[in-house]
């Protein structure tokens, strides 16, 4: 092979791969997490908070998400009170996620189902969390919308020792604005 064309072929090479590995993700603006649950009594309660981080990691394969339960805000007067009288510590969910393998076209609600797993109140758990992802593609930019929801058993994490009132069940929900540019 001619050698003009060989260093051509390896810096063609080299910029494809910088333009796939080169990614660097951006959160934009805040993660909007949303709880419900039922007292035994099957009252509603519903909650929110926008504090929650999730971070991804180098090449986008794993999800870490992370919230202090102590900036829920709920319309249950009881629950808030049990909730902020409480020693919980961070509630944190590892999921296996490749966002990166969205980077290459624009897709329009993709449904990702991932297996998480969620430490709280020193306990660990397995979880199903379903993302529907939607994402615009350009030729130096990739912005994300990304829904979470799954639900957490009350009972794997203790929680009826700090809530004796609450139902079996919380489900949540989480939405992130995410853009991933070019480096």
């Amino acid at each position: 092979m001619n050698p003009i064309k060989l260093i051509l072929f390896w810096c063609f090479a080299g910029f494809l791969v910088s333009n796939a590995m080169g990614q660097r993700y951006t959160q934009a603006g805040k993660v909007h997490t949303f709880i419900q649950t039922s007292t035994k009594d099957d009252v509603a309660i519903r909650g929110n908070s926008t504090d929650a981080k999730i971070d991804y990691s180098q090449g986008g394969t794993q999800m870490f998400i992370s919230l202090d339960p102590h900036t829920i805000i709920t319309d249950n007067i009881e629950f808030n009170q049990q909730l902020e009288k409480s020693n919980l510590g961070l509630i944190e969910m590892l999921a296996e996620v490749d966002v990166s393998r969205l980077q290459y076209q624009s897709r329009y609600n993709e449904v990702i189902e991932a297996q998480a797993v969620v430490t709280f109140n020193n306990q660990e758990s397995n979880v199903l969390i379903t993302l529907i992802v939607t994402n615009k593609k350009t030729n130096d930019n990739n912005t994300y919308s990304i829904t979470g929801t799954g639900e957490l058993n009350v009972d794997d994490h203790k929680l009826h020792d700090i809530f004796p009132n609450i139902g079996d069940k919380i489900a949540f929900e989480f939405t992130q604005f995410l853009s991933a540019s070019l480096r």
